[in-house]
């Protein structure tokens, strides 16, 4: 297969599964209820399935009717740029700045097969004419040999669609195609004209987020306004999307569904709190006339259709299957050589396919994996080499080279960095176990003392954090990372109690913060600022309190630098706001603040500039006291300049 190729289906993979925003709902049978958030200040929340408050305002809720067909011309666009050091370190290589792109149209028919009592629809659906760009990406085989299959649909009385379903003869990496043009089709309508606006949650494949709807008068039923609001509760994948920006338009007209459909979204996803990837997503759908005759050769059984997410062991054997059977039995040397072939090929994309073909060797191959990671422990890759490989063997899903991982991490007869990247990547494992864990609560124990340059255990205790946060549910993961966790936090020496609450940070769990609260007033400086890091992924509402008291009690810099960059962090994932108090506080820091503090409280106020003017009065009262260049730079991006102008 050529680089082009490898690279277009790399394209097409991310398209799908990182902003493709693909989520399923409940299967066919089971009432889809709606999942709704606490009303924002400005709106109040509305029942969907409440009656209209005045009888005269016309239903916004669709109504089907079997036999109906329904038809839409549709064009979407996803793209996808990595962001230079954002997954490696800076300056790893192969993280270097690239992107796919990946953009497709095509007419989508509709046929309403039954209506259940409630409103509610199954549709038979069927994709065609459909079109790739560029044109590499969907000669594939494996992935669009079944596009044209027909799939079943069960749209709700309020036009969301719920679930879909494919045949079970269709080919898996297909079917994602085709559901993730079905994705851009996710609004919820009121149940009236007139409601006040609503604020819905629901889900896709970056997580849960939020989306604010509005009913706006015009032809026919009117239109709604969609603004999405962000993912309030994080990402998985050890991922964190961020919302930038967004906006939807739905013009309802006088159709079943709708007539005209416009979506675009900006989202980047943070990894452990660095940018890692930059996604833009559009949708447009405009209503089209049904096609005869193209469900006629389509099977029509219902029984032959499967309901709901494609399970994640079936979706990782089709993109293997589909992509890279051929490197069954292909030697860890030959199979490198084409990593990096397609690595340093220079097509977009090209590191995110070579991590891809790399971990779909190492899936295959155990008995390869094993001399792969004998060749780690003879010398016979740079340790740039070593952070890939490493990261492949996590991602894999191989238990052959998470032992691998293990054993590296465990082995004292190792170099340090080889052990420290082995460790670091037993928190990416996606399916780590007990052993994961005794691997990785040895490492961190060290019976002779703790060092400060002891990185093979700091990275271990940093990754117990991790495994707590990305397996919460999974109780021989968390439940005795956070047993060991809670021991260190329970001992006399400074340097392990500031390595815990570190990882308590990494963890992200509330639990910990009895013990945040008590060490939080220890005499030494570093173990205070270990105390404010551990909240940063914490609610704002859980830790305001203790990060105010600190800020306004503890004069050491270091502290006041974590204390902002958790604050940071925290309106990052929220889009909060600082409190009054907080903001004077900052005030008082700056005058005595050394270069770096003053960094990160210009960045934390500059958070919330945009949208609390006293921040700005903050930062531009300060701009006229600066003396670093760097940092006058800094406030004059978050200030208009006619406002550093007035003294």
């Amino acid at each position: 297969m050529t680089t082009t190729k490898y690279i277009a289906a790399a394209a097409v993979m991310v398209g799908l599964v990182l902003v493709g925003r693909w989520a399923l709902g409940p299967p066919v049978g089971q009432r889809a209820a709606p999942d709704r958030v606490a009303a924002p200040r400005d709106a109040r929340e509305v029942d969907p399935d409440a009656p209209p408050s005045d009888a005269a305002s016309p239903i916004l809720t669709c109504r089907y009717t079997p036999g109906e067909k329904l038809a839409f011309g549709f064009d979407t666009r996803d793209a996808i740029a990595a962001v230079p050091g954002g997954l490696l370190g800076e300056g790893a290589e192969g993280d270097d700045a690239q992107q796919a792109d990946l953009r497709t149209d095509g007419h989508l028919d509709l046929f309403v097969m039954t209506v259940t009592p409630v409103g509610e629809a199954i549709a038979m659906g069927r994709v065609t004419d459909y079109r790739v760009q560029p044109p590499a990406a969907g000669d594939h085989d494996a992935w669009g040999r079944h596009v044209d299959r027909a799939f079943l649909l069960r749209l709700g009385r309020h036009c969301d669609v719920t679930d879909v379903a494919r045949h079970r003869d269709t080919d898996v990496l297909s079917h994602l195609r085709v559901a993730s043009v079905i994705d851009g089709l996710r609004f919820r309508a009121p149940a009236a004209a007139g409601l006040p606006p609503q604020r819905v949650a629901l889900r896709d494949s970056l997580g849960a987020y939020r989306v604010r709807i509005t009913h706006r008068p015009g032809p026919g039923r009117g239109a709604l306004d969609l603004e999405p609001l962000g993912y309030p509760g994080g990402g998985g994948h050890g991922m964190t999307p961020r919302l930038l920006s967004g906006s939807g338009r739905v013009e309802l007209g006088g159709a079943t569904w709708f007539a005209r459909l416009d979506v675009r979204q900006h989202v980047e996803l943070l990894n452990q709190g660095k940018r890692a990837f930059d996604t833009r997503a559009q949708r447009r759908y405009v209503e089209a006339v049904p096609r005869e005759g193209v469900f006629d050769d389509q099977p029509m059984n219902l029984s032959e259709y499967i309901w709901g997410p494609v399970p994640e062991d079936v979706l990782a054997q089709a993109h293997r299957d589909g992509r890279f059977a051929w490197l069954r039995g292909v030697p860890h040397d030959e199979a490198w050589k084409h990593y990096v072939a397609l690595r340093d090929g220079g097509a977009p994309g090209a590191f995110f396919e070579a991590q891809a073909l790399m971990r779909a060797w190492m899936a295959m191959n155990p008995e390869g994996v094993k001399a792969l990671a004998q060749a780690m422990r003879d010398g016979a890759f740079d340790e740039s080499a070593q952070s890939q490989i490493v990261l492949a063997m996590a991602k894999s899903g191989s238990p052959v080279a998470a032992a691998a991982l293990r054993a590296m991490a465990l082995d004292g007869a190792l170099g340090e960095n080889l052990r420290v990247q082995a460790t670091s990547a037993l928190a990416d494992l996606r399916a780590p176990t007990a052993d994961t864990v005794d691997a990785l609560t040895r490492l961190a124990s060290r019976g002779e003392g703790v060092s400060e340059h002891d990185l093979v255990g700091s990275t271990a205790t940093m990754a117990l954090g991790s495994l707590m946060r990305d397996h919460p549910g999974y109780a021989p993961v968390a439940e005795p990372a956070r047993a060991y966790l809670e021991r260190v936090l329970a001992e006399d020496d400074p340097v392990r109690l500031a390595e815990g609450l570190y990882a308590v940070g990494n963890a992200a769990d509330e639990v910990f913060l009895p013990q945040i609260h008590a060490l939080a007033g220890h005499v030494e400086p570093n173990v205070r600022a270990a105390a404010a890091h551990a909240t940063r992924r914490m609610s704002r509402e859980a830790t305001a309190g203790l990060l105010g008291d600190l800020l306004r009690e503890d004069p050491a810099p270091v502290v006041v630098e974590e204390i902002a960059m958790a604050h940071q962090e925290q309106l990052a994932l929220t889009k909060g706001r600082l409190t009054g108090r907080e903001i004077s506080l900052y005030r008082t820091k700056l005058p005595s603040a050394p270069l770096k503090t003053r960094i990160e409280v210009v960045r934390t106020l500059g958070a919330v500039a945009p949208i609390q003017p006293e921040a700005q009065g903050v930062l531009a009262w300060w701009f006229h006291h600066e003396t670093e260049a760097q940092v006058r730079e800094m406030i004059g991006r978050f200030v208009p300049v006619d406002q550093l102008a007035v003294r």
